[in-house]
């Protein structure tokens, strides 16, 4: 500590006796006894920290823009954003910064978006456009990945919750210490050998952290004991024949030992070995999982879309509609505000909120929205195709206009589960007049397959009974309220259908949803 307090008064002599001047050009620039006295201040900084504040404020007095190296520029900028609650004029000297981001070094950029988010994060009025600013410029318009990466990790934090990104951002950061030599020298020696294993990882011996691994070896070498020294040079070159010799016998000999070892335990036991285990099993498989959701289809290409390219469609999860949407950005513009207007459809379908929250989309890259959606009669328009929802986007690049298909399925809510003999009741009090449909020819014609399919659209199981026609499956759903009795006759690849419900027009709507899921 105390040699600590020695270096920073001695660097700070050094601050002061070559400050920035106030012309332009090499007349402003701070020298460079003074440029890299800073750098070796912030190490000191980082050692001790709340030890030196005093020390920050007056060494900017004596200049921050007259910085022209690359290790003190980006230690200058750090001390900025490390002290901006105690440097008074911190928004002005990162401003100043920000002016020149694009003349600046890769190391300098960093240090310079990371500062500005604590600007922020200290002091939010002053930081709040600065901020804004420099991730756009960042994420959008500079071409080196590590700053695009790094701002975009700021702007998702920042833009999800500024109290978290606050606790993560500027948390307390672990003391810089140094273990050199806590290591024991016999552990260091195994380290060593084991240089290319996970135990110079772990910093402990392979035995440790494996079961039943391999134990770890040492490397050998000859001892000073070992070594006989003589008089005579032909004795001596003789005697180093004879110890070459010697070593690669014993060497062989080891090798061939090994290798006998390594072959008896690759050799398979007679008892049953357990199946081995592939993690990766599935992972890169071209193949999609039965349960993966389908690909949302192309609604809208980027040709028509201002470089814009759009995949859209429905969901139903919680008893509510989402729109489902993905984006691939095609043109040169950085994405990042989108809003969501609905034509009037043949269901009275809008928006929760004309807002959808899509996080920024760079020229190149991907992204996806969930949108919820609600049911509004008043909002509905029956002269309108059914299915058909016709939906227009403002983006950065214009309003697009295009159009997603909504399956009468999603229609079908969460509380149509009838017991059996509250179904056999309904069926009878409805009039004999059904719906009907007939599939020649099946997808899927296996009874659990269909049941498995139907329940993920809220079709519910209520019974089966076979008969010399084929097999009979129940099922009921509600629509709008009313409930729907649906009757599936399954025999080979053949299906007939029936449907009944106080609407009929419901019923041979939701048939005919049933016999597409299944056809």
């Amino acid at each position: 500590d105390g040699a600590a307090r020695k270096c920073m008064r001695v660097l700070l002599d050094f601050v002061k006796a070559n400050p920035g001047g106030d012309g332009e050009g090499k007349e402003r620039m701070v020298g460079y006894v003074a440029q890299n006295s800073v750098a070796v201040m912030a190490d000191i900084l980082r050692k001790y920290p709340n030890r030196f504040e005093k020390v920050v404020d007056i060494v900017c007095k004596f200049g921050v823009e007259g910085y022209d190296e690359e290790r003190p520029l980006a230690a200058m900028i750090w001390i900025l954003g490390e002290y901006a609650t105690i440097i008074e004029d911190a928004p002005e000297y990162i401003q100043g910064c920000i002016d020149r981001f694009d003349d600046m070094e890769e190391r300098c950029q960093l240090a310079l978006l990371t500062s500005t988010v604590k600007l922020f994060l200290k002091r939010p009025d002053d930081g709040k456009n600065m901020v804004q600013g420099l991730l756009k410029k960042a994420s959008g318009v500079v071409e080196n990945p590590d700053i695009r990466d790094r701002a975009y990790v700021y702007w998702r934090m920042l833009a999800t919750d500024a109290k978290v990104a606050q606790q993560v951002i500027l948390s307390d950061k672990p003391k810089m210490a140094d273990d050199t030599g806590k290591l024991d020298p016999s552990v260091l020696k195994t380290l060593m050998s084991n240089l290319a294993t996970l135990a110079s990882v772990y910093h402990k011996p392979p035995e440790l952290f494996i079961a039943g691994g391999k134990e770890s070896f040492e490397m050998k070498g000859h001892r000073k004991s070992d070594v006989k020294y003589d008089d005579s040079d032909s004795d001596e070159d003789e005697d180093e024949d004879e110890d070459e010799d010697e070593d690669e016998d014993e060497d062989e000999e080891e090798i061939k030992e090994r290798k006998s070892k390594i072959k008896s335990s690759r050799k398979p036991n007679s008892e049953a070995q357990p199946a081995v285990v592939n993690i990766l099993d599935g992972i890169m498989d071209e193949g999609p999982a039965t349960n993966a959701s389908p690909a949302l289809p192309l609604v809208l290409d980027s040709t028509k879309g201002k470089g814009l390219e759009i995949r859209a469609g429905f969901s139903r999860k919680g008893g509510n509609i989402y729109l489902e949407l993905g984006f691939t950005n095609r043109s040169n513009t950085l994405l990042d505000q989108f809003a969501i207007k609905l034509n009037k459809n043949f269901i009275g379908l809008v928006p929760e909120s004309p807002k959808m929250s899509v996080s920024p989309i760079s020229p190149g890259g991907t992204g996806s929205a969930s949108h919820k959606m609600l049911i509004k009669p008043e909002s509905a328009n029956s002269q309108m195709a059914e299915g058909v929802i016709q939906i227009a986007l403002k983006t950065k690049v214009g309003v697009l206009y295009f159009a997603a298909n909504l399956g009468f399925d999603m229609l079908f809510s969460e509380d149509g589960q009838l017991a059996q003999t509250a179904y056999l009741q309904l069926w009878k009090s409805l009039p004999n007049q059904e719906a009907d449909v007939k599939v020649p020819s099946l997808s899927v014609s296996n009874p659990e397959a269909i049941k498995s399919m139907l329940r993920s659209s809220n079709v519910f199981f209520v019974a089966i009974r076979q008969a010399p026609t084929g097999t009979h499956l129940y099922f009921s759903l509600k629509v709008k309220g009313l409930p729907v009795l649906v009757e599936l006759t399954v025999n080979g690849t053949q299906m007939v259908g029936a449907a009944k419900s106080q609407d009929l027009s419901l019923a041979r709507k939701s048939l005919d949803a049933i016999a597409n899921k299944i056809r």
